[in-house]
């Protein structure tokens, strides 16, 4: 999940620097719809101030709460990793296919989905 926060805040343009994002072309594509009633459910995270920070910015910048946010970068991500992780660095190619495999197992709402490489380039 910290890794998700990171990437989109990144993709967004928020860094540590002294100078400040260029504003959004457009709404974010990956706030989470709320279709239905909380529920009673609740989870707590932890996660580094320095991330904390980056994730409240980011949120801020495309008007979503810092909950929404975590949510809507967290799946975004996964979807990236669906469509592109390789396993380049896991202990075998087996652990590496294990873990695409299991990656292609969750199902995603549709803005969340991203095409594979292989895909992409056929369509073309």
């Amino acid at each position: 999940m910290q890794e998700a926060v990171q990437a989109e805040a990144r993709r967004l343009g928020v860094r540590f620097s002294s100078e400040e994002a260029a504003p959004l072309l457009g709404p974010w594509p990956y706030l989470p719809e709320r279709g239905e009633a909380a529920t009673d459910v609740r989870i707590s995270i932890s996660m580094r101030v320095t991330v904390a920070e980056f994730m409240a910015r980011a949120a801020e910048r495309v008007g979503a709460s810092e909950t929404l946010f975590v949510v809507g970068a967290t799946l975004a991500y996964v979807g990236r990793l669906q469509a592109r992780y390789r396993g380049a660095y896991a202990a075998s190619e087996d652990d590496a296919r294990d873990a695409r495999v299991d990656l292609r197992k969750l199902k995603l709402p549709p803005p969340y989905r991203y095409p594979s490489p292989r895909k992409a380039v056929s369509a073309r």
